[in-house]
């Protein structure tokens, strides 16, 4: 595992101050105490709050840690990228040229810049389903309520711009009102992309809320864990993608107002598989 394989500054921070904090017989060789203090500060409380993602580094504070971690310059640049991606989508900010760069220094399958944006926020996807309902509304201010605040009115408003750019919403020339376009919209598979990682990373985070905000009535969440060949993982892949595209076909429906999520995680909890599945 490498630090250019991560996608966030936090992921990246645990990772290389676990590879120095201890030595090869597992014992603590440094505390995160020590590290302030190697880069000059008096108090670990900095860090704190950046190993627990509350808080980007300053410039000087990830150069320091370059310098201490012996960071590669390709990685270098990649994690600048994505912090600095990290602090313009927290104020709210367009990261389209960051995107572009990112893309083009990553090793991960490229998609173009439109693919990036539609593919890695997890809500504009959504948007374009909302928009088949009879009772929508294209006021970003309705959108931003109807998905209970998880996106603001500004980000409504970019994923309305993006699906119509994109052809997937299209505005009818007799009525004026925004409609679907391309009514089935599907990534690849098998494909390690930075944007499809990011996008499953924003639908779980959903899930997560979902937990404690939404009643039992109103969701499903199952869990299981199996022993398992990893031989059949192939098939197994197959048969849950054949689930979901079943599911969708039995229960999706084209004149709905309600959109619901629904998620598969198929992972191991063992030590033989890698990361980089998307």
């Amino acid at each position: 595992m490498k630090p250019s394989e991560f996608d966030s500054f936090k992921d990246f921070f645990e990772y290389n101050l676990k590879v120095t904090a201890r030595n090869q017989s597992g014992k603590k060789v440094l505390t995160l105490q020590e590290l302030a203090q190697m880069l000059g500060y008096n108090s670990a409380s900095t860090l704190s709050m950046v190993a627990n993602g509350t808080r980007l580094p300053s410039a000087s504070l990830l150069e320091g840690l370059f310098q201490i971690w012996k960071t590669k310059p390709a990685e270098r640049e990649r994690i600048r990228l994505n912090v600095e991606i990290e602090r313009r989508e927290k104020k709210g900010k367009p990261v389209y040229g960051l995107a572009h760069q990112l893309n083009r220094l990553s090793s991960y399958h490229k998609i173009d810049l439109t693919g990036f944006k539609l593919i890695r926020d997890w809500y504009v996807l959504v948007v374009k389903l909302l928009v088949g309902g009879s009772r929508f509304q294209e006021d970003p201010i309705w959108i931003s309520r109807r998905l209970r605040k998880k996106v603001t009115p500004k980000e409504a408003a970019m994923a309305l711009k993006l699906l119509e750019e994109t052809g997937l919403i299209i505005r009818d020339q007799q009525t004026g009102k925004l409609r679907p376009g391309k009514t089935e919209t599907e990534t690849t598979h098998e494909i390690t992309s930075e944007s499809i990682r990011a996008n499953h990373r924003g639908m779980i985070s959903r899930a997560l809320e979902a937990i404690e905000e939404q009643t039992v009535q109103g969701r499903q969440f199952n869990s299981l864990a199996v022993q398992f060949d990893r031989t059949k993982l192939p098939l197994a892949k197959e048969r849950i993608l054949g689930f979901v595209k079943s599911f969708n076909k039995e229960f999706g429906s084209e004149t709905a107002n309600e959109i619901y999520q629904l998620n598969v995680q198929f992972f191991e909890h063992t030590d033989e598989g890698t990361r980089h599945d998307v």
